[in-house]
């Protein structure tokens, strides 16, 4: 057994005796401060080894001359074989982190939502952007906390995320001060999990916290928890439809919703039953592109005109018409930004020819029979995605209505009246 000893010496870097006692943690860096990157790793990982072999590492500077890293570790003596060293980079590191996302998928998209990350290391920006990709947020960055509380006060956002440790302002600093101006969620990220820190941090101006390495679980649960319900988008359906079925299908809402709202007052008190048949279609076709808080809003109104409940409708109809209103507008808003059809994207498929449709159609109905969950799923998926004709879009509509409320013998019948 011998020792081995290696002395590096930093002649740019002189640490202050803080920096001294923090420079062998998780993702510590003072890199930014004479104008390098790094993403404060390397000598924890190298305390790190030379523990687990025995040895020590220690770091001395005068503040002045630069910094001295000593490592000691013991060996055998061995042979003259080497081993190829192992090397981790930017884009291995990247390529990990998506490959471990594309193991977690959405549950919802929030394609109008905006977010802010403050974090001084490059790599993780970047690592956080790959692993937040699948939720379609826009997603601003920043590089310390001084920036974060700039970026706050000049746009809204609806999340952020903020580094514990960061240089100008860290994640404490800059959270007090945003929450002076606003209120809306913060995460803050850090490397330190131990209780004792995690304690400390429980303050009022965090809604949630994130380890690092971030679990993208855990970071799937922060998104879709404080990301707000009126920014949600179906996942399931942005991924089954091209953008050309999709942008048809906005339009088509926005055609029939639009003329819907003009009607509906008319309908309160003499006829009940139509308007509560036409908001049972405003919250099918709502719920189906994603707007989720227009769906519930129907179908309160939809069971107020059940109930005959004339005094609420009255009093909520304003209320109400405002949320179609803003609905509309969010997907004239959405539809702005998708990508235009590409050649070909709207050209006919299998299951745009009428017996391919009236297959589905059976499928369907004898999933509806057996009250196959499954079966229902995949067949209405497959029947929005096929080209209908405005009967057909209701029909669907009328189908989700019967699969969400269990009304399974419903669904059968209306069916039914369908087959050839």
């Amino acid at each position: 057994m011998v020792f081995v000893f290696y002395t590096k010496k930093f002649c740019v870097l002189c640490a202050k005796q803080q920096q001294l006692r923090q420079g062998f943690d998780s993702y510590v860096s003072y890199a930014a401060e004479s104008g390098q990157s790094g993403n404060g790793l390397g000598l924890s990982i190298v305390k790190e080894l030379a523990n687990r072999m025995g040895g020590s590492v220690r770091a001395e500077s005068n503040g002045t001359r630069g910094t001295t890293i000593t490592v000691e570790i013991r060996q055998k003596v061995c042979g003259s074989t080497l081993h190829d060293a192992v090397c981790y980079t930017t884009d291995s590191l990247l390529r990990e982190s998506v490959v471990y996302t594309e193991r977690i998928q959405p549950t919802w998209i929030y394609p109008g939502a905006h977010v802010l990350l403050a974090d001084d290391m490059r790599i993780n920006q970047e690592i956080f952007q790959e692993l937040a990709a699948p939720w379609r947020f826009t997603l601003d960055v920043v590089r310390n906390g001084k920036e974060a509380v700039e970026a706050a006060a000049r746009k809204e956002y609806q999340l952020i995320f903020l580094d514990q440790r960061m240089p100008e302002k860290n994640g404490d600093e800059a959270a007090k001060e945003i929450r002076q101006f606003c209120d809306i969620p913060m995460v803050l990220m850090t490397a330190d999990i131990t209780a004792e820190l995690k304690h400390r941090n429980r303050r009022p101006e965090f809604t949630a916290y994130l380890d690092k390495p971030i679990d993208v679980s855990e970071l799937k649960k922060v998104i879709e928890t404080y990301l707000p319900v009126a920014e949600r988008r179906d996942f399931l359906l942005h991924a089954q439809m091209n953008h050309g079925a999709y942008r048809r299908l906005l339009q088509t809402f926005l055609q029939e919703t639009g003329s819907l709202a003009a009607e509906l007052p008319g309908y309160v008190p003499e006829q009940l039953e139509l308007f509560g048949t036409k908001v049972h279609g405003i919250k099918g076709a709502s719920q189906q592109i994603g707007r989720q808080a227009l769906s519930e809003s129907a179908e309160i109104m939809e069971m107020a005109a059940k109930t005959e409940n004339i005094r609420y409708l009255e009093k909520h109809m304003t209320e109400f018409l405002e949320t179609i209103r803003h609905t509309l507008e969010s997907v004239e808003d959405e539809l702005k930004n998708l990508p235009q059809e590409i050649q070909g994207e709207g050209a006919a498929t299998a299951e745009d020819i009428p017996e391919e449709k009236q297959q589905i159609l059976a499928q369907l109905r004898e999933a509806f029979d057996a009250c196959d969950l499954n079966g229902i799923e995949q067949g209405l998926s497959r029947f929005a995605r096929a080209h209908l004709t405005a009967e057909e879009r209701e029909l669907l509509t009328e189908l989700h209505a019967a699969y969400e409320n269990l009304d399974y013998e419903e669904g059968s019948e209306l069916l039914s009246g369908r087959m050839l």
